[in-house]
């Protein structure tokens, strides 16, 4: 589960809660739940190894306006899109180099009408390092294609471990939006603890806060 708030005056506040599958010996299944203001968001996620280095996914999301009152007066919003992914790594058997590497498309449908609640039509590069286990890097760029134009956004992060059991975060994320983020874990035998903060720069002053819990079956 995921709890956010965000507080640039009076604030917003969103809940998540999720299930991920992946000791399925044909398909890891992914799905989740999502509460804000606006209204409440549904994902399911598909996940299929082709290759001893290589898996695809696919996904699919829906919106829908949570008033009772925008439902009686007929103007209850309901807004759906999907989404492709393929990712190569694996064991070093398989996959020499320390990396991961991941390429995703979403919101193919893109609708321009439903853009204020899915997002633009986005098209993603990952990049996961691991440096002895001990340091993972990440690196994300996604070209956004909007009704209003297309726009870049990039974003750097790492993960160190202290401890068996404990993890320190920091990033940076830049183009048209620009902040920092950082925050810090806890991994046990069967639950997880995680807390972080973004703070936005440009092009306006916000502050975001995350805490979820993770339970492991």
């Amino acid at each position: 589960g995921t709890w956010d708030w965000y507080k640039p005056g009076n604030g917003t506040r969103m809940f998540q809660l999720g299930a991920i599958d992946g000791r399925n010996e044909y398909v890891a299944a992914g799905a989740s739940w999502a509460r804000t203001q606006k209204g409440d968001f549904a994902h399911l996620s598909l996940a299929k190894k082709l290759l001893p280095f290589m898996s695809v996914g696919v996904h699919g999301k829906r919106f829908w306006t949570k008033s009772n009152a925008q439902q009686i007066e007929g103007k209850n919003v309901v807004a759906y899109d999907g989404g492709v992914s393929v990712t190569f790594g694996g064991p070093k058997e398989t996959f020499p180099l320390p990396v991961q590497i991941g390429l995703t498309v979403d919101n193919l449908r893109h609708n321009d009408a439903d853009e204020r609640y899915l997002g633009p039509r986005e098209y993603g590069l990952g990049i996961k390092g691991n440096v002895q286990d001990i340091m993972l890097l990440y690196f994300d760029y996604v070209q956004n294609q909007s009704r209003f134009g297309s726009f870049p956004f990039f974003s750097g992060s790492t993960e160190v471990s202290v401890g068996n059991d404990f993890f320190i975060r920091a990033g940076y994320f830049g183009f048209r939006d620009r902040g920092y983020s950082a925050g810090a874990g806890w991994i046990g035998p069967k639950i997880g603890l995680n807390y972080g903060y973004q703070k936005q720069i440009e092009p306006s002053s916000s502050l975001t806060h995350t805490v979820t819990m993770d339970i492991y079956m």
